[in-house]
């Protein structure tokens, strides 16, 4: 009797378990900037100049490219324009900088145009890493959400 409870214990216990599901994407389906991106980590120096990592996942904070050149951010509160251009000056690592231009004077904001150049880094198809944006080293780490 013992041993049919257990065994029914353990197939209950095994039909119920459920694999987590990621809302990040795997594998190379994907590449290039354009799709959703989620805030995972900011790095920056503290004072002694050590790197300080702080996971951000918490902030909820979704960026997106379209094919079109639009862009959109939490941090403002009309659609965007975004550039990605390869740096001419790196001979041997590639380079490429993003620029972004939002112009919310016309929406209820009391922001007007802001631009913004950061770093790209591409640390694979699924991980954006934008360097730039305040004062001295800090960088944003961006995983891609699946579609």
């Amino acid at each position: 009797m013992n041993r049919l409870f257990f065994l029914m214990l353990l197939i209950l216990c095994i039909s119920c378990s459920k694999e987590e599901i990621s809302e990040y994407a795997t594998g190379n389906e994907q590449t290039g900037i354009v799709g959703k991106w989620k805030l995972v980590y900011y790095r920056s120096l503290d004072s002694w100049g050590k790197v300080e990592t702080r996971d951000r996942t918490s902030f909820q904070q979704i960026i997106s490219f379209d094919s079109l050149g639009n862009t959109t951010n939490p941090r403002f509160p009309c659609i965007g324009k975004y550039e990605l251009a390869e740096n001419p000056d790196s001979q041997k690592s590639k380079t490429v900088t993003l620029t972004v231009f939002f112009d919310c004077k016309t929406t209820e904001s009391n922001v007007e145009k802001v631009e913004e150049k950061l770093a790209v880094d591409f640390k694979n198809n699924n991980r954006l890493v934008l360097n730039g944006g305040c004062y001295g080293m800090c960088e944003f780490e961006y995983w891609r959400l699946k579609e």
